[in-house]
């Protein structure tokens, strides 16, 4: 029973993405970008951390539930605008 159940949900995941990749791609080359700040994470010899900024980019992302194309959803990109770079 729990097998079915199982086996169901992935079928049912599986219908979604592919609605997705299919709605994503009927939209066309529609990339948008989301300003993403960076900043240097400097490990300090007491433990802790300083921040320096490394400035800003432009993120490519697209307007889907799930990553198409090798970009992520612009969902998940505009709720995580600040990248750290550990060295």
């Amino acid at each position: 029973m729990t097998g079915r159940i199982a086996g169901l949900v992935i079928v049912a995941l599986v219908i979604v993405y592919i609605g997705d990749y299919i709605a994503a791609r009927m939209r066309g080359d529609e990339i948008q970008t989301v300003q993403v700040s960076q900043y240097y994470v400097i490990p300090l010899k007491n433990g802790q951390e300083q921040y320096a900024s490394a400035g800003s980019k432009d993120v490519g992302c697209v307007e889907a539930m799930f990553p198409h194309f090798g970009d992520r959803p612009c969902w998940y990109v505009r709720r995580h605008t600040e990248e750290y770079i550990r060295p």
